[in-house]
């Protein structure tokens, strides 16, 4: 980012979260350090659309016009120039094609190039509106603890602190790390590392410094930093102790009003310039709207939103999970339970039928019985009748549950019954096998016959 001015008083005015303007002023040209402030502008100057003057827009340019009464931004179109060259042609500008107040002047400006061409912002103010700012700037105090300045202890050196050198800056500041680098007494690179110092261990966020020096932009060769200043280190000094076991030339910074260098370190202290550590996160956004994606954007606030929502979401999906799980049960008794109720239902209805039932149990238990007689009684008939010869003639057959049977009946002579008995007794399903030749012939052709069934 340049930033001119015809004179060598120039200044570019930003605007900081929570309505704060920050306001960065300093010497063109010299070994003087350059001092950076944060303070509230004058009320007359009226400012209300410098945020929409700083918005970029790839491939135009804006200019921010500042008078007594009023402010107005311009865009115009500038060709690709080196920086010598963007003042002249914007000072060409101011006196010849824009309407500006008649006491307006041109202040200080910022660039960078596009592919198209120029981006450029200039802001315009008149001679006793500038006076103004510089007065309020020069007297405001800024004690360490304020909230609009939330001093992070970081240092620029100048340029001859480390001739023609490279210094980097690392201060831990209440919402992250901050690194800047100044190369030639002019700051190069700065970038914000959103770790929370008090979240994250110091081996973890020196590792992480020590890669941002190696990739950042303005590594020369592979020399490195000649110095890396330390300020606002941890209470145990735990991030200086290993930013040096990282190998990095650390040096101490004392704390309080004006960050002086340590005294052991022997440098003059009026070679510092301090700043709020938002200034390096407000230049990183910068950078990034650019289209620079290795600058760190302003996710200060976001990263630890979302560790906060993380375990949140888990929690409830745990909850949900829980309540499924009841409401599963639940149903599952539920369906269990009107199942149950049914089959109660069913049973209740035919209770009367099988109450009536009853009564023909027993009488199915007597035919069985008797049909079981009747069979048994079959079965003696046809043994008896295939053990009998022909001849014989059965008139009646006697049986009893011992399986004592009595045959009677007529035969031609006594020698067919006897036959007969024969018969019997060599069947084997009949024993004890009695009959009475006597009796027999004196009823002529009558007999009985008495056995036993096996």
């Amino acid at each position: 980012m340049g930033l001119q001015n015809a004179g060598r008083r120039r200044v570019v005015v930003w605007q900081r979260c929570g309505g704060c303007w920050l306001a960065v002023l300093g010497e063109a040209g010299g070994a003087a350090p350059l001092v950076l402030r944060t303070a509230s502008l004058p009320g007359a100057l009226r400012l209300p659309e410098l945020p929409d003057a700083l918005r970029w827009k790839k491939g135009s340019a804006g200019l921010l016009v500042v008078g007594s009464q009023d402010c107005r931004f311009r865009s115009v179109d500038l060709p690709p120039a080196p920086d010598g060259e963007v003042e002249a042609m914007l000072n060409l500008r101011l006196e010849t094609e824009l309407p500006w107040p008649p006491d307006a002047r041109a202040w200080g400006w910022q660039s960078h190039s596009t592919k198209t061409g120029i981006e450029a912002t200039v802001l315009a103010l008149p001679s006793q509106d500038v006076a103004a700012l510089e007065s309020e700037l020069e007297a405001v105090a800024w004690p360490r603890e304020s909230v609009e300045a939330r001093e992070a202890g970081l240092g620029q050196l100048a340029a001859h602190l480390v001739p023609a050198g490279t210094a980097a800056m690392v201060a831990a500041d209440p919402e992250g790390i901050v690194v800047s680098v100044v190369s030639d007494g002019r700051m190069v690179y700065s970038r914000l590392l959103s770790a929370v110092p008090g979240e994250r261990s110091s081996v973890h966020i020196a590792l992480e410094v020590e890669q941002t020096l190696q990739h950042a932009a303005w590594q020369r060769g592979s020399g490195g930093p000649d110095a890396v200043f330390v300020a606002g280190d941890s209470p145990d000094g735990s991030l200086q102790r290993e930013l040096q076991n990282a190998g990095l030339p650390v040096r101490e910074l004392a704390p309080g009003p004006g960050l002086q260098v340590a005294p052991e370190a022997g440098d003059p202290a009026d070679v510092l310039w301090r700043y709020p550590a938002c200034v390096g996160a407000l230049i990183a956004e910068h950078e990034r709207r650019r289209g620079n994606r290795a600058a760190a954007p302003l996710l200060r606030g976001a990263r630890p939103k979302r560790r906060l929502r993380a375990p949140a979401g888990v929690a409830r999906l745990a909850v949900l999970n829980a309540v499924m799980c009841v409401a599963l049960i639940a149903s599952a008794f539920a369906v269990r339970h009107v199942r149950l109720r049914v089959v109660n239902a069913a049973l209740t209805r035919a209770e009367p039928a099988l109450a009536e039932l009853a009564p023909l149990e027993d009488e199915v238990r007597v035919l069985q019985e008797e049909a079981a007689c009747r069979t048994s009684q079959l079965d003696l008939l046809l043994a008896v009748a295939q053990a009998l010869p022909e001849g014989v003639g059965v008139s009646e057959l006697r049986s009893d549950r011992k399986g004592h049977v009595s045959i009677r009946g007529t035969a031609q002579s006594v020698e067919v019954v006897s036959k007969a008995v024969a018969a019997l007794e060599a069947d084997g399903r009949f024993s004890d096998t009695r009959f009475d030749r006597t009796e027999a012939a004196k009823q002529g052709k009558a007999f009985q016959i008495d056995f036993s069934v096996r």
